[in-house]
Formats: C-alpha cells, sequence, structure tokens
C-alpha cells in the first residue's frame, strides 16, 4: 500500500496471510532492500486482525512515514532461512510521527527459538529504527529477542 492510495476507502480487516512470499522495497534508511508480505510504503490505514502464518520474510514492512493503526492480529517471524531475507515479525523504518505515531494494540507476535547467541542466528520480533511507535498490549509468544528500537521513540 503507497501513501496515494484513498484512506477513507481503504483498510483490511480479518485478512489472513498463509505462506505468502515478501515483496522487495527498498529502504533509503538502510540502503538496502528488505521484505514483507504486506508492504506499507507511507500509507496510513487501519488494519484489524491480521493473521500471518507460515511468513518466508517479515509479516510486515514499512517505510517512509508509514503511520498505520493495528488492533488485533497475529505476527510472525520469517522462516526461510535458506533465502538469507528473513527477518522480524515486523519490520518499522522511518515510520510514524510524534503527532501520529506507528500504533499496535492487542497483537501477538511469534518468534523463532534460534536462541540468543552470536552464532545462533536469533531474531526480533520487532525491528523499528528511525520510528514513533506506540504499543499497548502485545504479547510475545515465542521468540529469541523481543522489541528492538533503535534511534525510534514512543511508548510500549
Amino acid at each position: 500500500m503507497r501513501s496515494s492510495i484513498d484512506l477513507a476507502e481503504t483498510g483490511l480487516r480479518y485478512v489472513n496471510f498463509d505462506s505468502a512470499w515478501g515483496i522487495p522495497q527498498y529502504i533509503t534508511a538502510v540502503g538496502e532492500f528488505r521484505y514483507g508480505a504486506l508492504v506499507l510504503d507511507g500509507a496510513s490505514p487501519t488494519l484489524t486482525e491480521l493473521s500471518f502464518n507460515q511468513i518466508n520474510t517479515s509479516s510486515v514492512l514499512t517505510t517512509n512515514l508509514a503511520q498505520p493503526s493495528f488492533n488485533g492480529g497475529d505476527f510472525a517471524v520469517g522462516i526461510d532461512a535458506n533465502t538469507g531475507i528473513v527477518g522480524a515479525a515486523l519490520q518499522i523504518y522511518s515510520s510514524g510521527s510524534s503527532v501520529s505515531p506507528f500504533s499496535l494494540s492487542d497483537i501477538a507476535l511469534t518468534g523463532t527459538n534460534n536462541g540468543c547467541g552470536d552464532r545462533d542466528n536469533g531474531r526480533h520480533t520487532i525491528w523499528a529504527e528511525n520510528s514513533f511507535i506506540e504499543i499497548d498490549n502485545a504479547e510475545i509468544q515465542s521468540g529469541d529477542f523481543g522489541i528492538g528500537l533503535w534511534t525510534s521513540a514512543g511508548s510500549v
């Protein structure tokens, strides 16, 4: 979803993403491509009870001041370690603002059980850089690492 969509007419409710492959998106903030089953490029829709299962990359990837509101939902870390493009359940780059933060409420996150050592290939359930985030009631059901916030602000 891009910022050019009509948000008054656009939203997702009760959608299940099962065995989805990630869409490549160039992330200016890191100078590399990242991949997500759902990519929000500057868009700010309200997304209700989305479910992600057996995703090969990240469940959701956001960038370019995306300010979505996620109400409920289940998000999973990427599982395809063979390709090297797996990622956190939610990869958030340059999203949200102090006035309108990236918002997550009543969500469940499922990570990997690889371990937390230097060579274990553990993953964060949420990875955020240069973003404003508000998280209310997030349950991490399993995972190596929890929520990673780098040069980001907000509340958890």
